[in-house]
């Protein structure tokens, strides 16, 4: 998690700490993207029947959007989120068990993934941020209020600035927020792995701790999901306008589309894909997990001593194991990939209804 919690920092984001040379960054921070976010959204309502509106809206008023709200979270949920980080010190520790090379390789790879993905986040605002510079000289990086047909000095070089330390926000808060819920599905995905262990080897005393660290799992992830399951419904409601703008932008560029048109587009239409295929897939596993925990004492040698001696304690497992967690969007919906299929769908519904009224 350390990481994550680094890149946090930067923009005084960490919630283990609290100082005031902290809380002096993320004020600044939080008041450049609420600024940046009622500019765009006063210039979008402004000017809604213009068509160039629709053309700046997915990667104008989307990220900002996100953004905000992640960064809200990381300020508003400052004591739950360091409780779940003191809570998961009282997890196993791996490497007391036989598997303990392999869990050490995964957290490497989660590690590594962690990386890749602020770094791609990186590059989308980067490479957005060139594009727009150079085949839109005189216009502003963002959609911002008075800026839609072009700028003059010195009200574009403002924008500029501000627009660049939004690029900055952005592309640290997201995978800094993200990465924090990637490394607490790590700690969960760890313990239930461990967790099937001990119920298979042990018996007597240390079952029935096994039993309790059970129960504090299924408590730990009811905990996390109180806490991001707000920020997922907001997530995942960007993310679903966001796949509506960018597949309605590219129809109506033309077949073939234009190159800048085309690369703009299909690199947000695959970011947010990527990124709600990505929640929804660990959402999937950490229920996958849950239940296979019955699965795997299901497959218990009964016929042996111990085993049978402690059947009572397995049988309360397995029945409690029958009831699945679940990590929710907003208690609306689960996060699993049924529901990121049902997003897809309804963005192409959204695209054929639309496409059907203009024609």
């Amino acid at each position: 998690m350390k990481p994550a919690l680094k890149l946090a920092n930067v923009l005084g984001l960490d919630p283990l700490r609290n100082d005031n040379y902290t809380q002096l960054k993320k004020m600044f921070c939080a008041l450049c993207i609420v600024s940046l976010f009622v500019s765009a959204y006063l210039e979008f309502f402004s000017n809604f029947t213009t068509f160039e509106t629709y053309e700046t809206a997915p990667e104008s008023l989307i990220p900002h959007f996100q953004t905000m709200f992640k960064m809200y979270s990381l300020i508003f949920s400052r004591t739950e989120i360091v409780e779940l980080i003191q809570m998961a010190e009282q997890f196993y520790k791996f490497s007391q068990c036989d598997e303990r090379k392999k869990l050490t390789k995964l957290y490497k790879r989660v590690d590594l993934f962690f990386y890749v993905y602020a770094s791609l986040v990186a590059a989308a605002c980067v490479l957005f941020a060139i594009v727009t510079l150079i085949f839109k000289p005189g216009k502003p990086i963002f959609l911002c209020y008075g800026g839609l047909h072009g700028l003059e000095s010195p009200e574009f070089e403002i924008y500029l600035v501000v627009d660049l330390i939004g690029i900055v926000i952005i592309s640290v808060t997201v995978p800094a927020f993200d990465g924090l819920f990637f490394y607490f599905a790590l700690y969960i995905y760890t313990e239930f792995k461990l967790l099937k262990i001990a119920f298979k080897t042990m018996s007597g005393q240390e079952l029935r701790e096994a039993v309790k660290h059970h129960d504090f799992l299924l408590k730990y992830i009811k905990k996390l999901n109180s806490v991001y399951s707000p920020i997922f419904l907001y997530q995942f409601f960007c993310n679903l306008l966001a796949i509506c703008f960018c597949l309605f932008m590219l129809s109506r560029s033309g077949i073939p589309p234009e190159m800048v048109s085309f690369s703009k587009y299909f690199l947000c239409l695959l970011a947010f894909l990527v990124q709600s295929y990505t929640f929804c897939s660990i959402g999937d596993l950490i229920t996958e997990l849950s239940e296979d925990v019955s699965n795997a004492i299901f497959y218990t040698d009964w016929l042996d001593d111990e085993a049978y001696e402690n059947k009572t304690a397995r049988l309360i497992i397995m029945s409690r194991a029958q009831n699945p967690v679940m990590l929710t969007i907003g208690k609306f919906a689960n996060m699993n990939l049924r529901t990121f299929i049902l997003i897809v769908r309804n963005a192409y519904s959204f695209l054929a209804f639309v496409n059907h009224a203009l024609n």
